[in-house]
């Protein structure tokens, strides 16, 4: 449990829940800290509020998702069309069976390049002279809760 974790009088400003990733973010009075509980054992990454030069949260998209559905769909609906211009010659069960196979693959990409195209955040920290990268999927409530409890002992970076 993250409270078991924390220094003594610390207290937790700000909490949320990553459902993607399984970890608690929390935003106390002395650290940032991403936690996640699993079965066999528990992670912790903290990182002190005072060692923390910076930060940035923007919005990405992951294209090579995009990409990809896109491809399957245009793929799957050239062999739609290759089958029934008859330019696959196959009887008409195997033509069917074709046709029903590349839809579903069509299906699929569809789903591909939407899931692509759904936005994630990305906190990116300077910490002791590195970036830490890590994505956020939380609601764009708690995302500006978490920045507006961040701003308040942090300077955010300039993109």
């Amino acid at each position: 449990m993250l409270k078991d974790w924390l220094f003594h009088k610390e207290r937790i400003i700000f909490s949320c829940f990553d459902s993607s990733s399984g970890v608690e973010i929390a935003v106390t009075d002395m650290r940032l800290i991403f936690y996640k509980d699993g079965l066999l054992s528990e992670s912790l990454e903290a990182y002190n509020l005072g060692q923390i030069a910076g930060y940035r949260i923007k919005a990405a998209k992951k294209a090579i998702y995009i990409i990809a559905g896109i491809l399957m769909m245009i793929f799957s609906l050239f062999m739609i069309v290759m089958v029934a211009e008859g330019v696959i010659k196959a009887s008409r069960e195997a033509g069917l069976i074709l046709v029903i196979i590349s839809g579903m693959i069509m299906m699929i990409g569809l789903m591909i390049a939407i899931l692509g195209a759904m936005a994630y955040h990305a906190l990116e920290i300077i910490a002791g002279g590195t970036i830490v990268k890590k994505s956020l999927r939380i609601s764009k409530g708690e995302l500006e809760e978490l920045a507006k409890n961040l701003s308040h002992t942090l300077t955010p970076m300039i993109s």
